[in-house]
C-alpha cells in the first residue's frame, strides 16, 4: 500500500522536487570536488614530502650548523647522506658593469638535490661544478646575456651553464622577489661575497639509507639536537602542513564555503517542501480522510525524499570527484609534479549518505507540519492555525547546524574552527533575517508614500512574513561572502597602487655591513635612512616556552633592532618607551605580534637567542606601527645596551625617482655584491601576482554559493506566484492587463533581489573597511564594482524566470482561476 502511494505522490510531485534535486546536486558537487581535491593534495604532499622538502630531515639556521659531533658521525657511519647548503642574497653584474641584478644564490654540494631533479632548459644536464652557475631566465634577460656568457660577482667570473626551469624543493623555499642562481659550494670563498654579516640561511639535509631507514630514536635525537641548538627542524613525514603552511588554511576556508553552501541547500530544501506542502495540502488531507495516519504519510515522503537525497548526493559527489580527477593532470603540469587521484567510489558512497542525511534533517520541519493537516482542510483553502511552541519549532532546525558542524570538522579537523564557523553562520543568517524584517517593516509602515504598484509589492513582502526573511537572508548569505572577497581585493589593490605605492620609499637596500654603510650613504644621497637589524629567535615569555608553539610566525627567526627613539609611524599604546626613562635591558613589542605570541604585557620577561647567545630583557612598552607607510617595522625593539654589541647588518631606504634608483642599483651592485636592492615596483608586482591567484581561487570556490542562492530565489519565486493565483483573479476583475500584472510580479522579485544585494553590498564593504583599518592598516577605501555586475546578472536571470511564470499565470482563463479559488 505504501509503495502504491509513494509511486502516485512521486509521479504527481516530481516536477516540484526538481529544484530540491538540483540544489542538493550543486551542494554535493562542491562537497565531492573539495573532498577529492583535498585528499589528492594531501596525498601528493605526503608522498612527495622528501622531494619537496629537500631531504628526509632538514635543519635550518642563520648560523653555521656544527656537524662535527657524534650524532652526525653516527649518521654518516650508517651511510646516510648529509649535504650542506648555504642560501644567500647577492648581486651579479654583466661583463661591462652596465647592468646588475639581485639574486637568491644557493651554494650546494655535489649530492644536491637529494631527491628529485633540477629541470634545465633544452634538457641540459645539471652538474654541480666549479666556476659555473645555473640561473632563471629573468636573470639573463635583466643582464642582457645569453647561455654560455660570463657574469661577475666582485672580481670573480662565472659561466652560465644552464637556464633553470624548476627546483624540486621550490615549495619549501617560500616567496622570492629575485631570481634563483645555483652554484657549487666550493665557490663560496672565491665569490667575493661577505658572508660574515649577510643574510645567510644554513641548511643540512639528511637522506636516509634505503636499507636502514631512520628510526624513531634517531629522529628524536636529531630533533633534540635541533632544539638544543635553536635550529628549525623539518621532517618530511609530517606531510603537507610541514611543507605548505597555508594548505591547512585553504582547507579551512574551503570547509567554511562548503558549510555555507550546504546550509543554503538545506534552506532550499525547506523552501521547496513548504511549496509542496501548500501545493498538495488537499492531497494530504484526502489521504487522512481515507484513514492514512500522519506516520504513514511521513514514511511515504521519507522514502521519496530519501531516494532523492541519495541520488542527488551520489551523483553530485561523483561529478565533483570526477571533475577534480580530470582537472588534476592540468594542475600537475602547473606545479610540475604528478598529483595522485583519489578513489571516487568511497566519496560517492559518502556523498549519497550525506545527501540522505541532509535532506531528511532539512525535512524535519516539513514532517512536523504534516501533523497539523486534517481532513477538514479538504473542504477549504484556509488551513487551521496551530499554536506551536517556539522552542519546539527551533528544535526541528537544530540538526542542520549539527550536521554541518560534523562535515566541517571532518574537513578541517579543527574543533575551534568548527564551533566558530557554525555559530558564525547561524548568527550571520539571523542577523540578515533581522535586517530583512526591519527593512520590510519600515517600508510597510510607510507604504502610503509609494505608488499603487510598489505599495502592493511591499504589502506582499510583508504578508509573506518569515518566508520573505528566509529568502532575503539566504540571498544575503550567498552573496555576502563573494562580495566581501571582491571588496577586500579592490581595497588591497587600490591601496597597493595608492597609499602604499606613494608613501613607500622607491628603493630598499638590504644587508649593508657596518663597514659599507658610509659609502652606501654617499651613493644613496640625502634621502637614505638606515635601520640596524640583528636576527634572533624568541625563546620564552616569562616561563612559557615559545619554541614549542605550532605557530611558525612566532617560532621563526625574526628581524630585531635597537634604538632609543620612535620612528615615523610608531606610537606607544601602553607602557613607557625605553628611551624615555633611560631604562636598561628592556624591549618594546609590536602590538599585533604581542597578541600573536600568546599575549605579551608590560612587565613580562622575555629571552631571545641571538648569534649563539641567550639574552633576556623586560617588556617596558607595547608599540603600534603604521604598516602601510612602507618603512620597516619590527616586532621587537630593544634598548641599545641589549643588542648594540652584536654584529649587525643594516636595512636602508631611499626615496628618489626611477632613474636615480637604477643608478644607485648599478653603483652599489658593482661595489658590494652582498647588498640587495629591492625596488618598490618589483615588490608590488610580486604581491599583485600572488593576490590575484589567491583571490581567483576564492572566487571560483564561491560560485556554488551564488548558484544555490539563485536557485533559492527561483524556488521562492515559483512558490509565491503560485500562492497569488487569487490575486491574479482579483487584479484581472479590477481591469489590470496581463502585462501590468506580469510586470507587478517581476517587480516584486526584482525588489527582493535589490534589497538583499544592497544590504549584502553594505555588509561586505563594512567588513572590508574593518579589515582595511585594523588588519592591513590601509588609509584609503573604495567600493568594488564587481558585486554590481553580479547583481545585474542575478536580476536578469530571476526577472526572466519571473516573467515566464507570471505571464503563463496571467494567461490562465478567469474561469479556471475562479474554480481553483
Amino acid at each position: 500500500m505504501i509503495y502504491y502511494f509513494v509511486k502516485i505522490i512521486f509521479i504527481r510531485s516530481y516536477k516540484y522536487l526538481l529544484l530540491t534535486f538540483f540544489s542538493l546536486l550543486v551542494g554535493a558537487f562542491l562537497f565531492g570536488a573539495i573532498l577529492s581535491l583535498s585528499k589528492s593534495l594531501s596525498s601528493f604532499f605526503t608522498t612527495q614530502g622528501k622531494t619537496l622538502l629537500g631531504g628526509d630531515i632538514v635543519l635550518k639556521s642563520s648560523n653555521k650548523i656544527d656537524t662535527a659531533n657524534e650524532l652526525f658521525a653516527g649518521l654518516i657511519k650508517k651511510d646516510y647522506i648529509l649535504t650542506a647548503e648555504y642560501d644567500v642574497q647577492a648581486v651579479f653584474r654583466n661583463t661591462t658593469g652596465s647592468s646588475t641584478i639581485s639574486t637568491n644564490i644557493r651554494f650546494v654540494g655535489k649530492d644536491f638535490p637529494l631527491y628529485g631533479k633540477i629541470s634545465v632548459e633544452d634538457n641540459v644536464p645539471f652538474l654541480v661544478g666549479h666556476n659555473i652557475i645555473y640561473a632563471e631566465r629573468p636573470f639573463l634577460k635583466k643582464l642582457g646575456i645569453s647561455l654560455g656568457d660570463n657574469v661577475f660577482i666582485g672580481t670573480s667570473s662565472y659561466k652560465v651553464a644552464g637556464v633553470l626551469l624548476k627546483e624540486p624543493d621550490k615549495v619549501s623555499l617560500g616567496v622570492s622577489f629575485s631570481p634563483t642562481v645555483i652554484m657549487s659550494q666550493d665557490d663560496i670563498l672565491t665569490s667575493g661575497i661577505n658572508l660574515s654579516q649577510s643574510r645567510v640561511s644554513y641548511k643540512i639535509s639528511i637522506k636516509e639509507n634505503e636499507i636502514l631507514p631512520l628510526t624513531k630514536e634517531t629522529i628524536d635525537s636529531i630533533k633534540t639536537f635541533a632544539k638544543d641548538n635553536k635550529l628549525r627542524f623539518d621532517d618530511a613525514r609530517d606531510g603537507p602542513n610541514n611543507l605548505v603552511e597555508g594548505l591547512s588554511s585553504v582547507q579551512d576556508f574551503a570547509g567554511i564555503i562548503l558549510a555555507i553552501a550546504l546550509f543554503l541547500v538545506a534552506v532550499n530544501i525547506g523552501a521547496n517542501l513548504t511549496y509542496i506542502l501548500a501545493r498538495f495540502k488537499k492531497t494530504i488531507a484526502l489521504l487522512k480522510t481515507f484513514g492514512a495516519t500522519t506516520l504513514q504519510i511521513q514514511c511515504i515522503y521519507s522514502i521519496i525524499l530519501g531516494t532523492l537525497g541519495i541520488t542527488a548526493g551520489a551523483l553530485g559527489t561523483f561529478l565533483g570527484a570526477f571533475g577534480t580527477t580530470m582537472f588534476l593532470p592540468t594542475l600537475s603540469l602547473y606545479i610540475e609534479g604528478i598529483i595522485p587521484s583519489t578513489a571516487i567510489i568511497p566519496i560517492v558512497i559518502l556523498g549519497g549518505c550525506s545527501g540522505f542525511i541532509l535532506i531528511i534533517i532539512s525535512s524535519i520541519p516539513f514532517f512536523n507540519s504534516l501533523k497539523y493537516i486534517n481532513p477538514k482542510q479538504l473542504l477549504s483553502n484556509i488551513s487551521t492555525t496551530t499554536n506551536k511552541k517556539i522552542i519546539t519549532n527551533i528544535l526541528t532546525y537544530s540538526p542542520i547546524p549539527l550536521f554541518l558542524g560534523i562535515l566541517l570538522y571532518g574537513i578541517s579537523k579543527d574543533i575551534q574552527l568548527t564551533l566558530y564557523g557554525v555559530l558564525g553562520l547561524i548568527l550571520l543568517f539571523s542577523f540578515f533575517m533581522l535586517i530583512s524584517y526591519g527593512v520590510v517593516t519600515y517600508l510597510y509602515n510607510n507604504r502610503r508614500y509609494f505608488s499603487f504598484m510598489f505599495s502592493s509589492i511591499i504589502s506582499f513582502l510583508k504578508w509573506r512574513g518569515i518566508e520573505t526573511m528566509i529568502t532575503s537572508a539566504s540571498i544575503m548569505t550567498a552573496l555576502a561572502g563573494v562580495f566581501i572577497v571582491s571588496a577586500v581585493e579592490q581595497n588591497i589593490m587600490y591601496n597597493l597602487h595608492g597609499t602604499i605605492s606613494k608613501s613607500t620609499p622607491a628603493l630598499y637596500l638590504v644587508d649593508i655591513t657596518t663597514s659599507q654603510l658610509p659609502k652606501v650613504k654617499e651613493i644613496a644621497g640625502s634621502t637614505f635612512k638606515e635601520y640596524p637589524i640583528i636576527r634572533g629567535r624568541l625563546l620564552t615569555i616569562n616561563d612559557r616556552d615559545i619554541t614549542m608553539s605550532k605557530d611558525r610566525e612566532v617560532t621563526r627567526e625574526l628581524n630585531m633592532t635597537y634604538r632609543d627613539t620612535l620612528i615615523d609611524g610608531e606610537i606607544v599604546s601602553s607602557g613607557v618607551w625605553h628611551g624615555a626613562d633611560s631604562s636598561k635591558q628592556s624591549v618594546s613589542f609590536e602590538k599585533s605580534f604581542a597578541k600573536e605570541a600568546g599575549g605579551v604585557e608590560v612587565g613580562d620577561m622575555v629571552s631571545v637567542f641571538v648569534q649563539g647567545i641567550i639574552i633576556t630583557a623586560k617588556v617596558t612598552s607595547i608599540h603600534e606601527a603604521d604598516k602601510a607607510r612602507g618603512t620597516p617595522y619590527f616586532y621587537m625593539v630593544f634598548s641599545p645596551d641589549v643588542l648594540a654589541t652584536f654584529p649587525a647588518s643594516y636595512f636602508g631606504t631611499v626615496d628618489v625617482n626611477k632613474e636615480t634608483v637604477e643608478e644607485i642599483e648599478t653603483k652599489i651592485g658593482n661595489l658590494y655584491p652582498n647588498i640587495i636592492p629591492l625596488g618598490t615596483s618589483t615588490i608590488l608586482e610580486t604581491i599583485n601576482t600572488l593576490l590575484t591567484s589567491i583571490i581567483l581561487v576564492v572566487k571560483i570556490i564561491g560560485i556554488p554559493s551564488i548558484l544555490l542562492g539563485l536557485m533559492l530565489v527561483l524556488v521562492m519565486t515559483g512558490q509565491s506566484l503560485y500562492e497569488r493565483k487569487g490575486d491574479v483573479l482579483v487584479l484581472r476583475v479590477y481591469g489590470l492587463t496581463r502585462m501590468t500584472i506580469t510586470f507587478l510580479f517581476v517587480a516584486e522579485t526584482a525588489v527582493l533581489i535589490l534589497i538583499a544585494t544592497f544590504i549584502s553590498y553594505l555588509v561586505a564593504h563594512g567588513v572590508a573597511f574593518i579589515l582595511n583599518t585594523y588588519l592591513f592598516s590601509f588609509k584609503l577605501f573604495t567600493f568594488a564594482i564587481t558585486p554590481l555586475y553580479i547583481t545585474i546578472g542575478i536580476l536578469v536571470v530571476t526577472s526572466t524566470f519571473s516573467y515566464y511564470i507570471a505571464y503563463s499565470l496571467t494567461k490562465t482563463p478567469l474561469k479556471k482561476l475562479l474554480s481553483e479559488k
